[in-house]
């Protein structure tokens, strides 16, 4: 065991490694309740440069599937790649999620014709036997994220930037793990991906 001290956040920021999947546990279980409560996690998913697996304090026994937020950038690997190996280890299949919803701000000029491509390219990671589902929406990303994940094993989603960058969560990210009602795993860009 390993004792850390100073101020949670940066003290796990200094331990971990880029490569490290940091696992912390949270109070929130939604969106009305803990509204405060467990923002330490989203601080430190925010704060270090590796991977973090958010669990929140649900039943988890009845739960199934992964739940992943593809766009096409240059996490969608990784978070493809992460989604894969949990279905593989858990024989449950895997739903890929990709909004076009761009909000107030211009979205990036993505149609379903590039991120399909980009997954179909990238899905050879998942065994043959694993079932993957791609769907497409216009709900904002979040939205759309949460209501998948209701009833998952897990949600994977990815937070773009290494520590440093601050508040390198992203919206999307910030939001889901503020309303978190799944275990969700918060891939890095610089996280190995060949894990």
């Amino acid at each position: 065991m390993v004792t850390i001290v100073g101020r949670v956040p940066e003290a796990l920021a200094r331990f971990v490694t880029v490569d490290d999947v940091l696992v912390i546990g949270t109070g929130k279980t939604g969106f009305i309740h803990s509204r405060v409560f467990g923002t330490v996690s989203l601080q430190i998913a925010a704060e270090v440069q590796c991977s973090v697996a958010v669990i929140p304090s649900i039943d988890l026994r009845f739960r199934k599937g992964i739940v992943a937020g593809v766009k096409d950038d240059d996490l969608m690997h990784s978070i493809i790649s992460a989604a894969a190996r949990e279905a593989r280890a858990r024989q449950e299949p895997i739903e890929l999620i990709h909004s076009s919803f761009s909000g107030v701000i211009p979205a990036m000029v993505e149609t379903h014709a590039t991120v399909a491509a980009r997954v179909a390219a990238v899905k050879s990671m998942v065994d043959e036997d694993t079932v993957v589902r791609t769907r497409y929406t216009h709900r904002p990303p979040a939205e759309a994220l949460l209501n998948a994940s209701r009833n998952a094993a897990l949600l994977v989603v990815g937070a773009g930037h290494p520590r440093g960058a601050g508040h390198a969560l992203g919206a999307v990210t910030h939001d889901v793990l503020v309303n978190i009602d799944a275990p969700v795993l918060v891939v890095r860009r610089t996280a190995a991906t060949d894990g």
